[in-house]
């Protein structure tokens, strides 16, 4: 007899459990979500670290441009620790030769932004992320060829600045569409650094007893020569306790930025309150007195865009005090 041969059967492997595959995939998810964090963590580190190399780069930038503006500038004064106004020769921006006025501010908390405007013009953010910054003013003294010392700076006590004091009857009333104002800039000593204002005097009458608000402000100019809307400081003022007739009144000012010379700037008298018709500013008519300066009507609240010149010679009458600072003795 012939033996039936055996037959081959494949081997038999295990098969997994539910239980098995089901810890599979938790493991696998574990590890999964740890790749994830990683990649996300290297992700967020690289963005984070070119974040800060682009604002690093951004501030550089920034930097550069205010230090070639101040070695060029003509003058510079600081209003608090957080701007400073430059002076530089024109750039092509005026059709005249006038300097161009540059303004840098810190803007906004820690961080901080870095602001730059030209002649007024809505400011520019130069860079961002800027966590402390600080502008302070540093008075050195040097020696000149030779040997020979540097002057130094001299303040001057207060003194008359500018003036146009004859006295008169006429006067402009000052409503809340109707502001007035004056414009002036002091002939100074030629080797004045800087002048300051600490105090105005104004020919007024009361046009009627009134405890509403009316303000006495100082504002830069703009190119053309009427008043900006920045301003240098108010003072807020009431009618309501004056005596009748023509008389001076006073306002004093402190710590008001310093200012170059050859600067215009504006006295500007007016009042929000609607009707309200408290004060008079005395105006000379027809006389040449006062030069350079101009004498500016409102139609809009005291507006930069809306000043209209008075009739040619018309000046307020007023007076303007402070001191001014020269580089060594005034010439």
């Amino acid at each position: 007899m012939t033996a039936a041969p055996a037959q081959l059967r494949p081997p038999r492997h295990r098969a997994f459990t539910l239980v098995e595959m089901m810890m599979s995939l938790m493991v696998f998810s574990v590890l999964m979500g740890a790749l994830m964090g990683m990649m996300i963590l290297t992700t967020g580190d690289i963005t984070s670290q070119r974040s800060r190399a682009e604002r690093e780069l951004q501030l550089d930038v920034a930097l550069a441009e205010l230090r070639q503006d101040i070695e060029v500038a003509l003058d510079l004064r600081f209003n608090g620790s957080d701007t400073i106004t430059l002076s530089v020769p024109n750039r092509g921006v005026h059709a005249d030769d006038a300097p161009e006025q540059i303004e840098y501010s810190i803007v906004g908390a820690n961080p901080s932004s870095l602001t730059r405007s030209i002649n007024g013009a809505t400011p520019e953010t130069i860079a961002t992320g800027v966590q402390d910054f600080g502008l302070t003013a540093a008075v050195s003294s040097f020696t000149g060829s030779g040997g020979a010392a540097v002057p130094e700076p001299v303040t001057s006590p207060e003194v008359l600045l500018v003036a146009n004091d004859i006295e008169s009857n006429n006067g402009n009333t000052v409503d809340d569409k109707i502001w007035t104002a004056q414009t002036f800039e002091p002939t100074l000593p030629s080797n004045t650094l800087s002048w300051t204002i600490t105090r105005v005097e104004c020919f007024m009458v009361l046009a009627r007893a009134r405890a509403e608000p009316h303000y006495l402000q100082l504002r830069y100019t703009e190119p053309n020569g009427t008043p900006s809307e920045a301003s240098l400081g108010s003072v807020t003022f009431t009618t309501d306790l004056w005596t009748t007739g023509w008389a001076w009144r006073e306002f004093a000012f402190s710590g008001l930025p310093d200012l170059s010379n050859g600067e215009r700037i504006a006295i500007v008298v007016g009042t929000d309150e609607k009707g309200i018709s408290g004060v008079k500013l005395g105006i000379m008519k027809d006389t040449d007195s006062l030069t350079p300066g101009a004498h500016q009507v409102s139609s809009n609240s005291g507006k930069k865009d809306t000043w209209t010149g008075a009739a040619d010679g018309d000046d307020a009458i007023f007076r303007v005090y402070g001191t001014y600072t020269t580089l060594g003795p005034p010439e």
